[in-house]
């Protein structure tokens, strides 16, 4: 329902697959789009700022990876 409030995100997710991307989403309470990638970070982060600029609309990317150990309690593995 929320992305009913977005008439950009479409287009913002279409760009970010057509650069490459394994896939995108909306994330959280709406404040952020999720692209998963493997390759070609910057160009698909580059692709969807430039769709959201043709709508107005402002945004950052934030390039972040993905934990290869899982959650954590003090340091020590959930098991």
């Amino acid at each position: 329902y929320r992305a009913q409030l977005m008439p950009w995100l479409p287009g913002c997710i279409r760009a970010a697959v057509n650069a490459g991307a394994l896939g995108a989403v909306l994330s959280g309470a709406g404040t952020a789009i999720l692209a998963l990638t493997r390759r070609n970070t910057k160009a698909i982060g580059a692709a969807m700022l430039t769709e959201l600029r043709k709508h107005r609309v402002a945004g950052d990317v934030q390039l972040l990876r993905v934990s290869e150990t899982g959650a954590t309690v003090n340091g020590e593995p959930l098991r």
